[in-house]
């Protein structure tokens, strides 16, 4: 089974998920030390996260995921996660950020585990920060469905 989500996500051919928990499975999970992003571009636009130095060769398909972030505790935290390169802001470089939702404690130092468990939408490129704000209330919407 992990193998042909693995095929999937490589391949960009798997755009919806099961749900999580109902399924039994998470198709992702990343272990990291929450960190600050490089130009906190993401407290800028009202939406913080914290992005993820990424160790694996293994990554899902661009785009804004669902995911349950775990803390220390192991209550489940909501979470949308965006894998690309930013395109808006002319970035080349691959990023992981995830913010998490109605959550305002500090985590910077923290291990904290993220599921991915359902792929909201593919990366595109907007014409200016509005729209991406826009779309980022957007995706959070989406993604508290997929969560509920």
């Amino acid at each position: 089974r992990f193998r042909n989500i693995a095929v999937a996500l490589l391949e960009d051919t798997l755009d919806v998920f099961p749900p999580y928990p109902v399924s039994g499975h998470r198709i992702f999970r990343w272990r990291w030390q929450w960190s600050f992003g490089l130009d906190q571009r993401g407290r800028q636009l009202g939406f913080p996260t914290a992005n993820l130095q990424l160790h694996t060769e293994l990554l899902p398909s661009h785009g804004v995921y669902a995911a349950w972030a775990y803390r220390r505790d192991e209550v489940p935290i909501q979470a949308a996660v965006n894998v690309g390169i930013r395109p808006t802001f002319g970035q080349e470089a691959l990023t992981v950020e995830a913010h998490l939702l109605d959550f305002s404690a500090d985590l910077y130092g923290e291990v904290v585990h993220l599921d991915l468990v359902a792929r909201i939408r593919g990366e595109c490129r907007f014409d200016g920060v509005n729209e991406l704000v826009r779309q980022i209330e957007q995706d959070i919407q989406q993604v508290r469905d997929q969560l509920t």
